[in-house]
């Protein structure tokens, strides 16, 4: 298992039970989120990133895709709307990491974070 992939299951994994929805930000093709689902239980996957090509072949994976730009964008999700937001290997590439993390991390019903 891929170190990201892992350390992803275990935190999600702390919380038990069913993980009714997760979303990764900046998650390319979502290969990664792809895996994690297949050892964590969750119904719906999302993701986010700014490359329609990346976006289109997270979408033939069944993944969720929303394009944005997280250094200025919002996300038109209501607050509570995830139990895991994920971003890995992202924040160096931000220019206002700070925002971005604010601005992401309200779409969560409860704390787990993967950064």
């Amino acid at each position: 298992m891929h170190p990201r992939v892992k350390d992803s299951v275990d935190l999600l994994n702390m919380y038990g039970g069913r993980i009714d929805s997760i979303i990764e930000l900046g998650f390319g093709d979502g290969s990664i989120l792809s895996e994690v689902a297949k050892h964590v239980r969750v119904r719906a996957l999302y993701g986010c990133d700014i490359n329609y090509e990346a976006l289109n072949k997270a979408s033939e994976k069944g993944i969720i895709t929303v394009k944005a730009d997280l250094n200025t964008d919002k996300l038109s999700f209501p607050d509570n709307y995830f139990d895991a937001v994920i971003m890995e290997e992202v924040i160096e590439h931000l220019v206002n990491p700070d925002n971005a993390l604010r601005k992401h991390t309200g779409y969560l019903s409860q704390t787990v974070y993967s950064y």
